[in-house]
């Protein structure tokens, strides 16, 4: 498995697993970049390394008044 790999949605969604539609909104809001499959253009191919990266926690750091902001 390489860390590149382009897999279609449902097999990102079985992967990680999530919900295809969760993919799907993800792409829509411009948060995951989609790609055509050469073979069959109306299949949608997404990067493992995209998605493994939206799916880790965001850092957080504590603010003086004892709440946690956001880092990004």
């Amino acid at each position: 498995m390489r860390d590149d790999e382009m897999l279609p949605i449902s097999e990102a969604a079985a992967a990680f697993d999530i919900p295809r539609i969760k993919l799907y909104r993800w792409i829509k809001t411009g948060r995951l970049a989609a790609y055509r499959s050469g073979r069959d253009e109306r299949v949608k191919l997404v990067r493992r390394t995209d998605v493994a990266a939206l799916l880790e926690p965001e850092p957080v750091e504590l603010v003086e008044d004892g709440g946690l902001k956001s880092a990004a």
